[in-house]
């Protein structure tokens, strides 16, 4: 794909312009049909806004995406349809090669998110999240539950980094460290991880 930086890009869907859109930049998307880079900044448009207005994300992350993490891009308030749009474009192997360092909690979504959008481990993994990250983010607070909600393989618990003896042993520090004033908290972490039945 060739493509001049920062070229506008076409929009299918005119009628999607969000209402906050200032009465100076919406003619241009209305009438023109195209948004540009800096009307996407001005009116902090969001990847989820631009896919509603049917803009291309491939041309957008090849275009305006700024290389290795997007982190110019907003992926704030993404839903289902959104992220497996995302996810798609991720998955090109010349944007691959680009954006290889686009974080899941880098680029604003956090736990929740993920609880709410249910990702594939394929898609988590383009978003470069590790188990390691998650425990950052306090994911294994939510013990057993966390696997109840995700229904991850041991596999692909692996396949985020997981390692079940690392995370046994970093308990016990903590267990040690702390002494019986975290007892019931990290009772609740050391369910985090697979089950015996996955």
């Amino acid at each position: 794909m060739v493509c001049v930086d920062r070229i506008p890009i076409a929009l299918l869907h005119a009628s999607a312009i969000p209402v906050r859109v200032s009465d100076v930049n919406r003619p241009t998307l209305k009438v023109a049909e195209v948004i540009t880079y800096d009307i996407m900044v001005e009116e902090s448009i969001t990847l989820m806004e631009l896919v509603a207005m049917g803009c291309n994300l491939l041309q957008i992350f090849y275009c305006w995406g700024e290389r290795p993490a997007a982190k110019n891009l907003s992926f704030h308030k993404m839903d289902k349809k959104c992220l497996n749009v995302v996810k798609c474009v991720l998955q090109n192997k010349v944007i691959r090669r680009h954006f290889d360092q686009v974080k899941w909690f880098a680029a604003g979504l956090s736990i929740k998110d993920m609880m709410d959008l249910q990702p594939s481990i394929e898609c988590l993994k383009l978003f470069n999240v590790t188990t390691g990250e998650l425990q950052a983010n306090d994911a294994h607070h939510y013990g057993d539950n966390w696997q109840k909600m995700f229904l991850w393989t041991a596999r692909e618990w692996g396949d985020l980094g997981f390692n079940q003896k690392e995370y046994t042993a970093d308990l016990q520090r903590k267990r040690n460290a702390l002494g019986g004033l975290a007892h019931d908290k990290l009772v609740l972490q050391s369910g985090w991880g697979p089950t015996a039945s996955t």
